[in-house]
């Protein structure tokens, strides 16, 4: 049985830092609690390195969501509000230049998405290989 490397925590934080931070930002309203969240995030990342993970943009999104559920619940447990005050209270939560980029984000990676599948073999798959699955050149 062979024996996968350590997992590059360096690298990874390199390659994905700014699409956690992005992401943490479109999340929640308030800058700090966005940067906090994402600090979080590579806190657990540090403590559970991915191992065997084919995706890690969606795994780090996961670890992501989950710190952003762990913050609404203090916040909303500190604000003594229940469910459907709280709901009510951050529904516009994201604001309208967060909106914007991630829209603009979302058009990007769809251009992007087109240009890769217009591309012949073998460099569509080495594309898709390299940056979708992160497997190293």
């Amino acid at each position: 049985m062979t024996m996968k490397p350590p997992i590059d925590l360096h690298q990874l934080f390199e390659t994905h830092g700014v699409f956690v931070s992005r992401l943490a930002r479109a999340m929640v309203a308030d800058e700090h609690a966005a940067e906090d969240l994402a600090l979080e995030t590579w806190a657990a990342v540090v403590h559970r390195p991915p191992v065997g993970v084919r995706n890690v943009r969606a795994w780090l999104a996961t670890i992501l969501q989950r710190r952003v559920g762990d913050h609404r619940r203090r916040t909303r447990k500190n604000f003594g509000m229940d469910s459907a005050e709280f709901a009510e209270s951050s529904a516009g939560a994201m604001t309208s230049a967060a909106a914007d980029e991630v829209a603009q984000q979302l058009e990007v990676e769809h251009m992007l998405q087109a240009a890769v599948r217009a591309l012949d073999e073998p460099y569509r798959s080495t594309i898709y290989l390299r940056f979708h699955e992160s497997l190293p050149p």
